[in-house]
């Protein structure tokens, strides 16, 4: 869907860090927000670390229906917890998200704490 120029100028490139495991309850809520943001019309760049690396292949399929979505796993969690490769998983170190945050307007990490919630830097 094409949009106007004014929709254009507030497109943000937004680095999301995803600690959450798939497994937990807060998933489904950081999937919600990802998607009202991509729904939006912004760029989102999510690298999943720690327990988050369980999620590769989920968000993977996600991308498939986002074009604005791009997703890279920490190769040296998912070696650390003997997890088998995915296919299309794009695996990377942390030399790609301090890229990502950098060339990004906005930073974002979700650990599922409920307390806190969604935290932006």
């Amino acid at each position: 869907m094409p949009q106007d120029s004014s929709a254009r100028s507030s497109t943000k490139r937004i680095c999301w860090v995803l600690t959450l495991s798939p497994f937990q309850r807060d998933f489904t809520s950081f999937l919600e927000q990802l998607r009202k943001t991509l729904g939006d019309g912004h760029r989102v760049f999510v690298y999943c670390l720690d327990e988050g690396v369980r999620a590769g292949e989920i968000l993977v399929e996600e991308a498939k229906r986002w074009p604005g979505l791009r997703i890279a796993v920490c190769a040296y969690g998912a070696s650390r917890r003997r997890l088998p490769p995915q296919p299309g998983v794009l695996y990377a170190g942390l030399g790609t998200l301090a890229q990502w945050i950098l060339s990004t307007e906005e930073c974002r990490a979700d650990g599922g704490d409920a307390e806190r919630g969604q935290q932006r830097v």
